[in-house]
């Protein structure tokens, strides 16, 4: 079937969700929205993630003033009892991010945001999934931050990679966790039209 689609302007730098559109076969062009990450005080839980997507938004909207192109915009944190464990600065707090998530569960929520330069209007969504991890020693998470996976990466670790052998189960979406919710993306895309000349409804 020929894709007609047209492309999305990606505002990440995130390779992982650039290995996710190629492999969908969704059209897209990068730009980065170099847009700081801070969020007000009374914003919480998941509803930083979405936060932070619409803000990347409003960066791109901001470089590319009257665009005609659609934006797609995602942000992934980690949630442990309430407490919010971004990308770690360095290795130390990457080792205690890990330790913190041994032997429990944690929340990944990202939260992705779609603007339609049709209807002027953006429309965002929040995908959660339950990760548990097993017990682990220090011996282990030292082993792990010596691959530097836990660099830009939420949480301090990569599902998809070697953090992958401390996962036991998951409740909720896989590719939630790696950075970008494939079935929440195809609902926002055929609600805008998107897909339709290539899906057929």
């Amino acid at each position: 079937m020929k894709n007609h689609m047209k492309k999305i302007l990606l505002a990440s730098s995130s390779p992982r969700r650039q290995e996710i559109l190629k492999n969908l076969h969704i059209p897209f062009q990068i730009m980065s929205p170099d847009c700081d990450e801070t969020y007000p005080k009374e914003i919480t839980g998941t509803k930083i993630p979405v936060h932070l997507a619409e803000k990347k938004i409003l960066a791109i909207l901001e470089k590319k003033p009257g665009t005609q192109d659609c934006i797609l915009a995602a942000d992934t944190v980690v949630l442990l009892g309430g407490r919010k464990l971004g990308k770690p600065a360095n290795r130390d707090e990457a080792f205690s991010f890990l330790k913190s998530m041994q032997g429990t569960s944690h929340v990944v929520a990202t939260g992705i945001a779609f603007y339609d330069p049709e209807s002027g209007t953006t429309e965002s969504r929040c995908a959660q999934t339950e990760v548990f991890f097993k017990p682990l020693s220090d011996k282990e998470i030292n082993w792990y931050l010596d691959t530097d996976e836990w660099e830009d990466a939420a949480g301090g670790y990569k599902i998809q990679g070697r953090g992958a052998f401390f996962v036991t189960k998951i409740m909720g979406n896989y590719s939630n966790v790696v950075g970008l919710p494939i079935s929440e993306l195809y609902d926002i895309l055929l609600s805008h039209g998107f897909m339709s000349e290539a899906v057929p409804l």
